[in-house]
């Protein structure tokens, strides 16, 4: 429960369902936030990120290599690299995202586009 406490102290919310007897479903991590958004001085409080989607979290979930993914995405080590980075390719980007989501991933979260900033990032597998 220290490893928990750590991550939850720094605004990392572990998502998921369990039901005694059966597995943990749609799980996964993101940044704590509301599930709609908000405006204003309540997003002072919020852990904000430059990007929509969390692509380095979705492979570690999935547990794979850069160039795994690449291949299986149709992409190169590069893109997914520079995908990971928070670097943007309309193209590339939507690759990667159908890639993950036919993998059972949902990425999470919102935006702000006042602000162009993003709220509640993170990934977990669908349930």
């Amino acid at each position: 429960m220290a490893l928990v406490d750590f991550y939850v102290a720094r605004g990392i919310e572990f998502i998921g369902q369990a039901t005694v007897g059966s597995k943990v479903a749609g799980y996964g991590a993101k940044w704590s936030a509301p599930t709609t958004p908000v405006s204003g001085k309540m997003l002072i409080d919020l852990h904000s990120s430059p990007v929509s989607r969390s692509f380095r979290a979705a492979r570690a979930l999935l547990g794979q290599e850069q160039a795994s993914v690449a291949s299986e995405a149709n992409l190169t080590v590069a893109a997914v690299k520079g995908l990971e980075a928070g670097k943007t390719w309309n193209l590339s980007s939507e690759k990667l995202v159908n890639y993950y989501e036919q993998s059972g991933l949902e990425f999470t979260g919102w935006g702000d586009p006042a602000s162009g900033k993003f709220y509640g990032v993170g990934v977990r597998f669908r349930t």
